[in-house]
């Protein structure tokens, strides 16, 4: 009987073992999963088809449907650039608006001023005529004049009060248009990656078994991972405030699962990663980084990571992007984040957001079922890139 056995998927060789026998167990050169039997062949394993790694093929269209056009089939990058050319265009069109309420609002101080001076003007030549005529009124008959009463007319309060009244109007209007920029600024990259999430799919994706995997895979991360789910509806949005990742957070933290290998929720050095896969493999129930410490290998678990970034003040929700992105891979299409997290060079803006009324598909086997869902979620960029959601789940009640 052999020693060796080869990977039935790309013929990697194994080393026999008792400990191997009747196990599933994921390649470490193709990542595809095999059982070794006792006579020492290798038989391939499909992977789960709950979370498949790459979306199934679509079924033939019925006749009658139609053909989708050129435009209605964009590859995830050119819809990626379509959705950066419309947040472009609405910042653009909610520019041209600010700046046309800022001149209507000059156009209106004006009207006003002009209004107010001729109302002067017509009030003080009032003024001037009784004035004249009382001092008519008060000459005697010699054409001496005679020092009347003193007459209150409440001519400074009112001018003191109208001064104060447009010192106020003024800073209300400036107080609105840097409101309104602002809002400008912030909510037209954020609504366009809203629109793009919950735009209608190509009609060769919108059929069962492609339908929730294209959905899920318009954010960062590929369905398999588990990071968005796929909602066809958000309903309305309650944002949050833009938190910053830097790397003088995370750096130092993450720095250390430089050159080291994955395996399952824990990071080990290279030579270990074959011993560490198969520990990983065999059932047991202590924690992985519990049974890899039993096993004398040396690792680093996610459980001690993201306490040591709580340390630092992040919040849940962005810790949580963080292991996403560190144990899942990109999205077609999408840039892969980890190699800046590991090199300690990316920086981050994450806009955590929630709503009560959402609609999410749910896989029945066959077809699909929409659901009512609150939901939670993030949406990440770089520094002058578009936001995509980074992790989008069902609430937990």
């Amino acid at each position: 009987m052999a020693t060796t056995f080869p990977c039935p998927h790309c013929g990697q060789t194994y080393p026999i073992k008792p400990v191997l026998i009747g196990k599933v167990v994921r390649c470490t050169g193709c990542k595809n999963l095999f059982r070794l039997r006792e006579d020492g062949v290798a038989d391939a394993v499909s992977a789960e088809p709950e979370v498949p790694a790459t979306p199934p093929a679509a079924p033939a269209a019925a006749p009658a449907a139609p053909q989708p056009s050129t435009e209605s089939v964009k590859s995830p990058a050119r819809r990626l650039a379509a959705d950066e050319a419309k947040a472009r265009e609405i910042k653009a069109r909610m520019e041209e608006a600010r700046k046309a309420m800022a001149a209507d609002l000059n156009q209106a101080a004006g009207k006003a001023l002009q209004s107010d001076a001729v109302k002067e003007e017509e009030s003080s030549s009032t003024k001037r005529s009784a004035s004249s005529n009382r001092q008519r009124a008060v000459n005697n008959e010699t054409g001496k004049r005679r020092i009347g009463p003193a007459i209150l007319t409440g001519e400074g309060e009112r001018e003191a009060a109208n001064t104060r009244r447009w010192i106020i109007g003024g800073v209300v209007a400036a107080a609105v248009l840097v409101v309104v920029s602002w809002l400008l600024t912030l909510d037209g990259p954020r609504t366009a990656a809203i629109e793009g999430f919950l735009e209608p799919l190509p009609t060769a994706q919108n059929v069962y078994g492609t339908r929730d995997v294209a959905l899920a895979e318009r954010g960062w991360l590929t369905a398999g991972s588990g990071a968005v789910a796929p909602f066809i509806e958000l309903g309305k949005i309650r944002w949050d405030a833009v938190r910053t990742l830097t790397p003088a957070t995370y750096g130092a933290i993450l720095g250390r699962l430089a050159g080291q290998e994955r395996v399952g929720t824990c990071w080990v050095a290279p030579k270990d990663k074959d011993k560490a896969t198969i520990v990983a493999a065999t059932a047991g129930k202590d924690p992985l980084e519990k049974r890899l410490s039993a096993a004398r290998i040396a690792a680093i678990s996610w459980t001690a990571i993201a306490k040591e970034l709580g340390n630092t003040g992040l919040d849940d929700r962005i810790i949580e992007v963080v292991r996403l992105v560190l144990t899942g891979d990109p999205a077609p299409g999408a840039k892969d984040l980890r190699a800046g997290l590991l090199a300690g060079t990316a920086t981050w803006e994450l806009l955590p957001l929630s709503g009560s009324n959402g609609s999410v598909l749910i896989d029945l086997g066959g077809s699909y079922r929409v659901k009512p869902a609150a939901w939670e979620g993030v949406l990440l960029r770089e520094p002058g890139g578009a936001w995509r959601f980074a992790r989008l789940v069902p609430a937990k009640p």
